[in-house]
């Protein structure tokens, strides 16, 4: 695919940015770091309880 030339209509899908993409695509990607899943779960408990905490009046 990547070796072939690009037609117009094809949006770039071929050439060398192909193989960029692919081996992008095909590296395991890293953990993100502890805190920030961390505060990913407090932010999604926060903002799924917030509406019922706005509610009770509280």
């Amino acid at each position: 695919m990547a070796s072939f030339p690009t037609p117009q209509a094809a949006l770039g899908a071929g050439g060398p940015g192909a193989l960029i993409r692919l081996r992008r695509v095909l590296t395991p990607q890293s953990r993100p770091h502890r805190a920030l899943r961390l505060g990913g779960a407090a932010a999604t408990v926060a903002g799924a309880l917030l509406p019922l905490l706005m509610a009770c009046g509280l």
